[in-house]
């Protein structure tokens, strides 16, 4: 069972301009879920549809961390990134 209490913040995809929550376990322990799937939650603002205003969601999607997208095995990784799977 995962936690989200931290709130930490990672990359979803390698362009940078979508932001989600990935699971405490998987913050503390990146090396040890490098190449794993895990839930991930991605908040996405209120916007303005035909049908009036919908509300700020949470969606929860499936990721995967992949540690050479961010340097994960080097002396000076950068921001984490997660790739979207599936969700």
């Amino acid at each position: 069972m995962y936690t989200y209490d931290q709130n930490y913040v990672a990359h979803l995809g390698l362009t940078g301009n979508r932001k989600c929550i990935i699971p405490d376990q998987v913050a503390d322990d990146q090396k040890g879920h490098d190449g794993r799937t895990f839930p991930v939650h991605e908040y996405q603002a209120a916007r303005n549809t035909p049908r009036g205003w919908q509300g700020a969601v949470t969606i929860v999607r499936i990721a995967k961390l992949i540690g050479d997208d961010y340097g994960l095995w080097t002396g000076g990784p950068g921001a984490v990134i997660v790739r979207h799977v599936r969700g």
